[in-house]
């Protein structure tokens, strides 16, 4: 089907009413040039129009590229058209738009699904939050009421009450734990977590990071050792409760997974540049296939031979790589199996 139209105002509403494979425009109409016709036309619809061949019998280079510049899909003397300079150039036409429009589509879906994702993501983050609250609260009363049994503050109670009573407080530390994790990635994902950064020695990171684990380390009776370095006298312009945060739950990592007849030492090695923590234990090892996974989010190495594997959420790490990236820093590990992990933290030095 062809339709000659004698004006702008009618060929653009036959646009709006019709769907056409090509147009074919003078660049000379009756009202205006053919580059402002198709300017008007994009304003009028919506959705992609079509194709669009602009004809002239004169106006060189600088009407060609006016016509370009509105989106034409080719420009012709009207001296050089025939049947095959014409075929040609709207077949071309014909397939470019097609290809325009199912990049235009699949952006429109892509836009779509991130809206989609983003809802979701808000939803999960709002869904998080509101649990979280409405359960610690209540686990925090029932922590206290344990404790006040435990310590006998409301009468004496027998050894095998005592120790169903630490269970219970272990199991409401460890539920404590997995909401402050899902609350922590929650926030990182949002970008609600902001560093306060103060100057600080790695002497005292390394201190309070001891006394953060002080009572983890005295139950499970394994040895940590903080090697003597001259490092220590150095001084970090950090977040230092985020990087205790973060050496806390490599400590922890290495106590879980170790005997406690096994050794974790704590070192620090510095250059102009950078200060690396390492923490290293004697416990059962990861297999090189998963060190380079398990920082990432929900991931756990299930086959692991140790009464810890599996347990947790496997959000600890993953929580780690995002505040050492937020200090500009580096996490990773190496280790072997069977002989033990080194959990390497780079942090930049600058200078006071």
């Amino acid at each position: 089907m062809i339709d000659i139209c004698n004006n702008s105002k009618e060929a653009i509403d036959h646009c709006l009413s019709k769907q056409y494979d090509v147009l074919l425009i003078d660049y000379n109409l009756p009202d205006l040039t053919g580059s402002k016709f198709l300017h008007k036309l994009q304003s009028e619809i919506d959705d992609l129009p079509p194709p669009a061949i602009v004809l002239t019998a004169e106006g060189g280079a600088s009407a060609a590229g006016e016509a370009l510049r509105a989106n034409a899909y080719d420009f012709l003397p009207k001296q050089l058209v025939n049947r095959d300079s014409l075929g040609r150039s709207m077949k071309n036409a014909i397939i470019k738009h097609g290809l325009q429009r199912s990049i235009r589509l699949r952006t429109i879906e892509l836009e779509q699904a991130n809206r989609t994702l983003q809802e979701k993501s808000r939803e999960i983050r709002d869904f998080y939050q509101t649990v979280s609250h409405e359960v610690k609260t209540p686990l925090a009363a029932n922590q206290e009421f344990v404790s006040l049994v435990r310590d006998e503050v409301l009468g004496p109670i027998t050894d095998e009450q005592a120790e169903a009573l630490d269970y219970a407080l272990a199991s409401c530390n460890q539920i404590s734990t997995h909401f402050n994790d899902l609350v922590e990635m929650t926030r990182l994902d949002a970008g609600k977590v902001t560093l306060h950064k103060k100057w600080i020695s790695v002497a005292c990171l390394l201190k309070r990071t001891m006394a953060s684990c002080a009572r983890a380390i005295e139950e499970r009776g394994t040895n940590v050792v903080v090697l003597p370095c001259d490092s220590e006298a150095c001084d970090l312009h950090v977040d230092g409760d985020r990087i205790i945060q973060v050496l806390s739950n490599l400590l922890s990592n290495a106590i879980k997974y170790t005997d406690p007849d096994g050794d974790i030492e704590i070192s620090i090695d510095n250059n102009d540049i950078t200060i690396r923590f390492c923490v290293r234990d004697s416990g059962c090892g990861i297999d090189e296939k998963y060190t380079n996974s398990i920082f990432n989010r929900l991931y756990q190495v299930t086959e692991m031979n140790h009464e810890h594997s599996g347990a947790g959420l496997g959000l600890g790490l993953s929580i780690a790589r995002e505040l050492v990236v937020l200090h500009e820093g580096k996490i990773w590990v190496e280790s072997e199996i069977g002989i033990g992990s080194r959990f390497y933290v780079e942090l930049p030095r600058l200078k006071m």
